[in-house]
C-alpha cells in the first residue's frame, strides 16, 4: 500500500484473507504513485493492435470485464466498490489459475 492508512469498516473486513495486491490512496501525496501513471490520461490514449486497451467503467462493466477472457492487469476503484467486487476478482483468479488482479 502507498499509505499506512487503510480504509475501515466493511472494506477492512473485505480485505481479510484477500490474496491479491491492493494499494490504497489516502492522501494527495499518494496521487503521485507511479502505479497511477497509466490511468492518468486513459481517454486520450489511442493504441492499436497488441497495445490496445479496454476501459470498463462502473460496477457492472467491471464485473463483465472480470468475467471475460480479456487480460486485466489493474483496476482503479473506490474502496467501497472493492467490497462488492472481491468475489468477482477471486472467481476470475480461480477460473484462470492466476493471482488476483492488482486493485
Amino acid at each position: 500500500a502507498s499509505s499506512s492508512s487503510k480504509p475501515g469498516g466493511g472494506v477492512a473486513a473485505a480485505l481479510e484473507g484477500y490474496a491479491g495486491e491492493c494499494r490504497w490512496l489516502t492522501s494527495d501525496a499518494d496521487l503521485e504513485d507511479p502505479v497511477l501513471d497509466e490511468f492518468r490520461s486513459l481517454k486520450g490514449v489511442q493504441t492499436t493492435g497488441s497495445e490496445a486497451s479496454i476501459i470498463a467503467e462502473g460496477p457492472e462493466g467491471i464485473r463483465m470485464l472480470l468475467a471475460s477472457d480479456f487480460v486485466v492487469d489493474k483496476l482503479l476503484v473506490k474502496p467501497s466498490l472493492f467490497e462488492t467486487l472481491r468475489t468477482s476478482l477471486e472467481e476470475r483468479a480461480a477460473r484462470r489459475g492466476e493471482a488476483p488482479v492488482l486493485v
